[in-house]
């Protein structure tokens, strides 16, 4: 396992709340093969922010999968309405990052092209150049350690935790969430 410390919710939930702060319309994107172990880390953190009865009226998930550029359209239709740049995505990928297994981090997107994600067809970076060029957005990337991405296997423990802490960090990071404004005001 590798050894470096777990960053904590904290943390994640106050460099999220900072890249968030002028949004208006946030779009999650998960991605990751639903074959693969934890590389289904993305995916299903899509999923559970889209089962979430707490997310916000301006977020909103879509599942990637392997191909998330199946997608692209469906995105930038919900983002273009917008105003400038007040629109942003956070991708959410289980990426090797040398950390604790189910460790979070945010990863900038202009830094990514030296992390180890798993099975996309086309690479985040050109994937983030294009939503860049099309709807002049901000990107956050959220990676997720993975412990096994072998073929057939389910995911880890670990990394099974970690979704949940980043749905529902995400949806705490949301302006103007109900439930960041409760947990602030105790």
């Amino acid at each position: 396992m590798p050894s470096q410390r777990k960053p904590s919710q904290h943390q994640l939930l106050k460099n999220l709340k900072k890249n968030l702060l002028n949004a208006t319309r946030i779009a999650v994107i998960g991605v990751g093969s639903e074959l693969r172990g934890d590389d289904v880390a993305g995916v299903l953190v899509a999923k559970a922010i889209q089962k979430s009865k707490e997310r916000s009226a301006n977020l909103k998930a879509f599942v990637g999968c392997t191909a998330p550029e199946n997608i692209t359209g469906e995105v930038c239709r919900y983002l273009k309405k917008a105003e400038g740049k007040s629109a942003h995505i956070i991708l959410v990928d289980a990426a090797q990052m040398d950390m604790q297994y189910g460790s979070t981090k945010i990863l900038e997107a202009e830094a990514i092209s030296g992390t180890s994600f798993s099975t996309h067809v086309l690479p985040l970076a050109i994937l983030i150049a294009y939503f860049q060029k099309q709807i002049d957005c901000s990107i956050s990337v959220i990676g997720i350690q993975p412990k096994d991405t072998s073929f057939g296997n389910k995911p880890s423990k670990e990394v099974i935790h970690a979704i949940d802490i980043v749905a529902s960090t995400i949806i705490r990071a949301i302006p103007g969430c109900p439930r960041a404004s409760r947990k602030q005001r105790k």
